[in-house]
């Protein structure tokens, strides 16, 4: 009994202590900016590579080129399930947006592990429309009781986010 207690014990606390190993390798991260609604890369989006180790996070980013392109080049991916990683755009507010280059969209995220470096990242973002701005300048109405109803449509926008209204209206 002794003998297998001393055969046992170590084997027993070295599986227990034992570490993960760590490995660390360079990775070139690429994607693209895909706009949901026409499918086509979405140009001058910054893209966020976000790397956090369980107690601190670093962030880097980058700017997607007219194609819609991003690319993180020489990331260090380690093999430790402690780190996490994640390509992230922010939503961003298109109101009083005047260019197609301020135009709002619903931002994405897309969380991967080191096995997962080397795919060709697509996330996702859904572009709201721009801001309109609609006026009469010679108007005729003269009472309260008169009434002005204006039917906006796009319908690009609809192509492939058919739960969002491609028609809308505005009355006063």
């Amino acid at each position: 009994m002794k003998k297998f207690l001393f055969i046992i014990l170590p084997i027993f606390l070295f599986a227990c202590c034992k570490k993960e190993k760590d490995t660390v390798t360079m990775h070139n991260l690429k994607g693209m900016v895909f706009n949901n609604c026409t499918d086509s890369g979405l140009a001058n989006v910054t893209v966020y590579l976000n790397i956090n180790d369980g107690k601190n996070t670093s962030v880097s980013q980058t700017l997607s080129d007219a194609a819609g392109n991003f690319y993180f080049t020489g990331v260090q991916i380690h093999s430790s399930s402690k780190y996490s990683y994640s390509i992230y755009i922010p939503s961003k507010s298109g109101e009083l947006a005047t260019t197609l280059e301020y135009c709002g969209f619903g931002g994405a995220t897309m969380y991967f592990n080191y096995d997962e470096a080397d795919i060709f990242f697509k996330p996702r973002v859904r572009p709201s429309f721009l801001f309109l701005n609609s006026y009469f300048v010679n108007s005729n109405i003269t009472s309260n009781q008169d009434s002005i109803i204006i039917k906006y449509t796009q319908k690009i926008f609809n192509k492939n986010v058919t739960n969002l209204p491609n028609i809308f209206f505005s009355g006063s």
